[in-house]
């Protein structure tokens, strides 16, 4: 009787441990938590950042991540193609002085061979194109083939495995498409505070640029993205912005993409919705987001405040592990948070 007695005792604390995990609404990872990254990755970012270096990725290249595929739930996932291109090209760039200080943006695309080119925008910003070419080949199964889940090969001999890479342009072409460029001018619009980009280095993230919002300007002529980064920086260094660092946090640790190297965008967007996007499409990589709208030169933007309390809803929404298994979002680490959470203004 005694033994059973205890034996309900803590089953019923087991219980109540697990009904706890169901109804906590605040973060499950405390504010003093160190998060850790790729000290390398990370110090390449931060040089990048203080270089005021910026980078432009097309959707479709978020697709690119190497594979070994037999069928859609039998793959082995390697390095994107992208975040592959951002860390080779940063490298080349850092070790060798006589190609820094000449580029402004570097863009990442997909092309049908591996190669480098130069163009410059209207107000003598250098861009350097890295296109990267996809080599897919098959390979027929045999008895002592590595199949890329758990499975015997004899299972399959006969089918056929796919495997997916990606080619970069080498270091020597690079080094020789940029040694002979100018030093890079310097326009006011380039003239922005680095603090928040140097704030998501240190978190292994980049913040996505685009052409347009480059180009945006207030009625006074002023850059509203110059405006924006001053802004980001002063509420970074007076608001803790727990749940943005959280989720960063965890989309290194849980999305196969986001364990290489995360993003953070700035869109345009008439509702002003903030929160966490998704990439549209195969291997999908989340990334939280602030959104702009102008109206007769006037800028409205979303902050890192709005953003940060969106997230903490999410948090709420998002249940990790056995013990809070209920969730509408996906936990598979190539479709992390598929289908994102978005918030507005208006609400």
């Amino acid at each position: 009787m005694i033994k059973f007695k205890l034996s309900l005792a803590v089953w019923i604390s087991v219980v109540v441990a697990l009904c706890g995990c169901q109804s906590v609404h605040s973060l499950r990872q405390p504010s003093s938590v160190q998060y850790q990254y790729d000290l390398s990755k990370v110090n390449l970012l931060k040089w990048a950042a203080q270089n005021r270096i910026l980078f432009q990725i097309p959707d479709a290249s978020f697709a690119d991540v190497s594979a070994t595929t037999l069928q859609d739930n039998c793959q082995v996932l390697r390095e994107p193609a992208w975040s592959q291109a951002v860390f080779t090209t940063l490298e080349t760039l850092k070790k060798n002085p006589a190609i820094q200080n000449k580029i402004h943006v570097v863009q990442i695309k997909k092309a049908d061979k591996p190669g480098l080119s130069i163009s410059k925008d209207l107000d003598g910003l250098t861009y350097l194109t890295v296109n990267y070419a996809q080599h897919e080949v098959q390979k027929p199964i045999t008895n002592t083939s590595q199949i890329p889940c758990d499975d015997k090969a004899n299972h399959h001999v006969g089918e056929m495995l796919t495997i997916s890479t990606y080619e970069l342009p080498t270091q020597a072409q690079l080094i020789k498409t940029v040694k002979e460029l100018p030093t890079r001018s310097m326009p006011d619009r380039w003239k922005f505070n680095t603090a928040f980009l140097n704030r998501l280095a240190e978190q292994m993230t980049i913040l996505r640029f685009s052409t347009d919002l480059g180009f945006e300007r207030a009625a006074d002529g002023k850059s509203f993205f110059v405006q924006f980064l001053k802004e980001q920086a002063q509420a970074t260094k007076t608001q803790n912005l727990e749940a943005f660092k959280y989720w960063l946090n965890e989309i290194a640790q849980r999305s196969h993409a986001g364990s290489y190297l995360k993003i953070m965008a700035l869109v345009p967007d008439k509702d002003l919705g903030y929160g966490m996007g998704v990439t549209a499409d195969s291997k999908t990589l989340a990334y939280p987001f602030l959104s702009y709208t102008s109206q007769e030169g006037k800028f409205t933007y979303t902050s890192l405040n709005q953003l940060d309390h969106c997230l903490e809803k999410l948090s709420a929404r998002y249940k990790r592990g056995l013990a809070s298994i209920r969730s509408n979002y996906s936990t598979q680490p190539d479709t992390f948070l598929y289908p994102g959470y978005i918030c507005h203004t208006g609400n």
